[in-house]
């Protein structure tokens, strides 16, 4: 039986090795929101600004459509897989994962391939890209919009450039 001194080894080395599969998650959701922004947001961004010139730029991302509980779990830790988490389990991953402000959400990208991400990830690179991101809680929406030059008609139906 180990004594105390033991005890508390055997205690910080769980709580290392924990925080280390921690962070192998967190970078795992980071890329996950980067592959969003460039495979999902850029293209309709994009998209966006090529053929609605007479709108400014708004797309928006729905994240209420999420699985269920369990099944998503599943998927999650299907993908987690080759992190080789020894600690961090489907049964006990709230316990380590769980950030009510900041949830672990998943877009379904196409059919069985989904993309796991945290909001905060996805808000940074939006943002430091010079967009505005903006969450409607209510309608369980991100919205990502600019302002740019567009096109307007005036009373004599003379199309003109916007610039504010």
């Amino acid at each position: 039986m180990p004594n105390l001194e033991e005890l508390i080894k055997i205690r910080e080395e769980a709580i290392k090795e924990v925080s280390e599969e921690i962070e192998k998650v967190e970078e795992f959701l980071k890329k996950g929101a980067t592959e969003l922004y460039v495979e999902v947001i850029t293209p309709d961004i994009e998209s966006s600004a090529n053929n609605h010139l007479f709108t400014d730029i708004g797309i928006t991302i729905d994240y209420g459509k999420n699985i269920p509980g369990y099944e998503f779990n599943k998927k999650l830790f299907n993908q987690l897989e080759s992190l080789n988490l020894n600690r961090i389990k489907i049964d006990n991953y709230l316990q380590f994962l769980k950030n009510s402000r900041d949830l672990i959400l998943c877009f379904l990208q196409e059919e069985d391939k989904y993309i796991f991400y945290r909001q905060s990830y996805l808000q940074e690179i939006v943002e430091k890209d010079g967009y505005e991101f903006e969450d409607s809680n209510e309608d369980k929406m991100f919205t990502i919009s600019a302002p740019l030059p567009t096109l307007e008609r005036d009373a004599y139906g003379k199309v003109l450039i916007k610039k504010d």
